[in-house]
């Protein structure tokens, strides 16, 4: 697990784990507020170490790329494109960087359908732009995310 998702996860108490296809759902709650951080990640098909993370923070659902690569911090967000299945790839989109410069989050106002053409698909290719303008890219199995996704109370109906 990369750095980002331990300070996501931090402050939280890990209960069990279960896996669901090509996810892995790890319950979290946070010890002070009670607050639910639980998660699910899909690792990376050529390269475990690469992760797409689902998760509860502040109660939404937030959704990462970590490519296992660095990617900077010299700007405050990334250029991504994605291609589900065999589909056309994704316009690109400027995806927040993380603190620590390691992974991008998904804009809010995308996380809805971008959840929805997921649920519909069996894999996702994403390449991140990095400072230097070099594509990173790593692929995704979604199988049983749908499954994962009921998990977390953050993502149910969506």
């Amino acid at each position: 697990m990369s750095a980002t998702l331990s300070l996501l996860t931090a402050p939280a108490v890990a209960q069990s784990f279960e896996h669901f296809g090509d996810f892995t759902y790890y319950p979290k709650i946070d010890p002070m507020t009670d607050e639910n951080r639980s998660y699910i990640i899909s690792d990376g098909i050529e390269d475990a170490d690469a992760s797409l993370f689902f998760g509860c923070q502040d109660g939404r659902l937030k959704i990462y790329y970590d490519p296992s690569d660095y990617i900077g911090i010299t700007d405050d967000s990334y250029t991504v494109v994605y291609r589900f299945d065999k589909q056309n790839m994704s316009a690109p989109v400027e995806w927040g960087v993380s603190t620590t410069g390691d992974a991008v989050f998904l804009p809010a106002g995308r996380i809805t359908g971008f959840v929805r053409a997921a649920k519909a698909a069996k894999t996702i290719i994403l390449r991140v732009f990095d400072y230097n303008g070099t594509a990173i890219t790593r692929s995704f199995g979604l199988r049983g995310l749908t499954t994962a996704l009921n998990k977390l109370p953050c993502a149910r109906g969506m």
